[in-house]
């Protein structure tokens, strides 16, 4: 569903229902909290993390909006959402959901902790444990 999502965007003609509208909020708001969690265990900026974090609460706000700011590439109209994080969604929506920026941060962490991020309940330790202990292996965490 995804994928068609972000074909119906290609289409300026096309008007969401509100089911699609949710879910395309759901998408960018995924994207927008791992992007977020991607930055702060790769010990970026924290102002960076919370600017990720904070456009990710303003898009509900917006949801009627979202393909139309998209399209016209005006998501940066939005108070909290400044010209990268805009650009970021943008490419994010060209690429049918793909970026090359959160695969390239995913890369850099060890592959089973991307893995274990995809479990909510588990991220905020996950995020302390690793900032203190940059494990590299699932054998390391279990030591800890």
């Amino acid at each position: 569903m995804p994928e068609t999502l972000f074909r119906k965007l290609k289409d300026i003609s096309y008007a969401f229902t509100d089911n699609e509208l949710h879910a395309l909020r759901a998408i960018l708001e995924k994207y927008l909290d791992e992007f977020a969690l991607l930055l702060e265990l790769n010990a970026e900026n924290p102002h960076r993390v919370r600017a990720y974090r904070k456009a990710r609460a303003r898009l509900y706000r917006h949801e009627q909006e979202l393909p139309q700011l998209i399209r016209s590439r005006t998501l940066r109209s939005i108070d909290g959402i400044g010209e990268s994080i805009s650009e970021q969604i943008n490419d994010f929506c060209d690429h049918d959901g793909r970026s090359s920026h959160l695969e390239a941060m995913q890369l850099r962490l060890p592959p089973f902790l991307v893995q274990l991020l995809n479990e909510k309940e588990l991220q905020s330790t996950l995020i302390k444990i690793y900032k203190a202990y940059p494990v590299q292996s699932p054998e390391e965490l279990i030591i800890l």
